[in-house]
């Protein structure tokens, strides 16, 4: 079993999933039919879903807790790109180059230098860049 799907079950996917598989495939990724098929699904944004019930009440405490003048210190963003390049998500970071987590046991590799992310502050750099403050 190559983990990829058979022409049949290419159906089921969306265009991003599609694309993660084939970059995947075409790069020697590790990434599965079955870890793809969850990519996009967004349940933290379904209403009444558990982790979105959890994350509204999270969203909720920081944005009244933290204010300045009325305005909410933070930014929510729940809607960024699960692939990310390796130096997003480990270099910027700092995460040593032999660092368990760089490992394919740990991490999906979309390819040689594409991941689906390990958490989200891969994208604390790209944000910072983008010129966010909070």
């Amino acid at each position: 079993c190559t983990g990829f799907p058979d022409a049949q079950s290419f159906s089921s996917f969306s265009g991003r999933q599609l694309e993660i598989l084939e970059l995947s495939k075409k790069n020697n990724g590790n990434v599965t039919e079955s870890i793809v098929s969850k990519v996009g699904k967004k349940l933290h944004q379904k209403t009444d879903h558990p982790l979105q019930i959890i994350k509204s009440r999270i969203e909720q405490y920081f944005l009244q807790t933290y204010q300045k003048d009325g305005r909410s210190l933070f930014a929510i963003y729940d809607d960024l790109d699960p692939v990310v390049p390796v130096k997003q998500c480990f270099d910027d970071l700092l995460t040593p180059a032999n660092h368990v987590s760089r490992s394919p046991n740990d991490t999906y590799y979309v390819g040689p230098e594409q991941l689906l992310r390990t958490h989200m502050t891969a994208h604390q750099t790209q944000l910072i860049r983008e010129g966010q403050t909070a």
